[in-house]
């Protein structure tokens, strides 16, 4: 006599699940490949360039999902290894909602690439390991669901192991590049990279006889004022966005030849015109405006720096001159005083 066997949810669904996961697979790899950078945002013209904008800004708010279920789908694992067999990790529901979360934080970061307002090889690195992550973790839920329809099969769980290993590998790539967009390199502000001079153009001082630094502005030391007083403030309060990593708005600030070249959408450095050079017009607006530079909740430029760049700009903004070469209202060398 045949035996009807009655076949679980679970295996009744994996075939529909296993179609669902390739073709989110092959969208992840098809991605890089699908729209054009600068198509969408804001600005454009077209409603459906305007729609993934609007979507795209929405990334950081779904990218945290997949991130903290790996995390706890980690944990689960972990805590079911140390207990020897006292407690059994059921992460498939998890890893199910961290895949499909992970879909979703990939499609609308990927729209909010196609805006055009990062670039660079930071952005390009983060784009790379978050559609690998993505894959990865789809695989790694498809061996989980595989070992829960046949747990007497003994090569899966050591594979299943190797992804979840990979997954969290490339979460922490993908999160490190993503954190450095928003916030910098963390490594950069290490106890023992305090203070150093080794990342940055410096205002280089002039020792007296007395062995005390004098200030920038005296008359024994004539720097040359883009490269030795303006290139620092931009190191300092403008390159992590608008530098060689990248680049908000297609503007790199980190030479005199892409000030002058400007970005995607506006004038960067106009000499001799402070209302079109937007590296000055854009200081003046509400901290609450978009286009104030620099944002909300970055470090601020003084109000010397401010004056600086200003009379640099007024001054035709030349990029060889000496401090001695350009006049200077008292308002200037006071605040050039201020450069220790």
């Amino acid at each position: 006599m045949k035996k009807n066997r009655q076949r679980s949810p679970q295996a009744k669904n994996f075939r529909l699940v296993l179609n669902l996961s390739l073709i989110a697979i092959a969208l992840m790899a098809a991605m890089p490949f699908i729209g054009e950078v600068g198509s969408a945002s804001t600005q454009a013209t077209t409603t459906l360039g305007k729609w993934v904008g609007f979507l795209g800004a929405f990334h950081p708010l779904i990218l945290h999902l997949p991130i903290g279920v790996v995390l706890l789908v980690l944990v689960m694992e972990l805590a079911a290894l140390f207990s020897r067999g006292r407690y059994q990790a059921n992460t498939l529901l998890p890893l199910a909602f961290a895949s499909i979360s992970a879909v979703f934080a990939s499609i609308f970061g990927y729209l909010l690439y196609l805006t055009g307002d990062c670039a660079g090889m930071l952005i390009e690195d983060h784009k790379r390991d978050g559609i690998i992550f993505t894959i990865v973790l789809i695989v790694t839920f498809l061996i989980k669901y595989r070992i829960e329809l046949n747990k007497n099969n003994r090569w899966l769980p050591p594979v299943y192991v190797i992804g979840l290993i990979t997954t969290t590998l490339t979460l922490i790539s993908t999160g490190h590049h993503g954190g450095e967009i928003t916030h910098g390199d963390p490594m950069d502000k290490a106890p023992w990279k305090a203070g150093s001079s080794t990342n940055a153009p410096q205002r280089t001082r002039h020792h007296g006889n007395d062995g005390q630094p004098s200030v920038d502005a005296t008359p024994t030391y004539d720097p040359i004022v883009y490269t030795d007083i303006i290139a620092p403030i931009l190191v300092e309060k403008c390159n992590k966005c608008h530098g060689d990593n990248k680049q908000k708005g297609g503007l790199r600030m980190d030479s005199y030849a892409a000030l002058i070249r400007g970005g995607d959408y506006e004038e960067c450095l106009v000499p001799g015109d402070i209302e079109k050079s937007t590296m000055i017009s854009f200081l003046h607006l509400p901290l609450d405006d978009d286009l104030r530079m620099p944002p909300e909740g970055k470090p601020q430029l003084t109000e010397d720096e401010i004056t600086i760049l200003t009379w640099w700009v007024k001054e035709d903004a030349p990029e060889f001159k000496k401090l001695s070469e350009i006049p200077q209202t008292p308002e200037v060398e006071k605040a050039l005083k201020s450069l220790q």
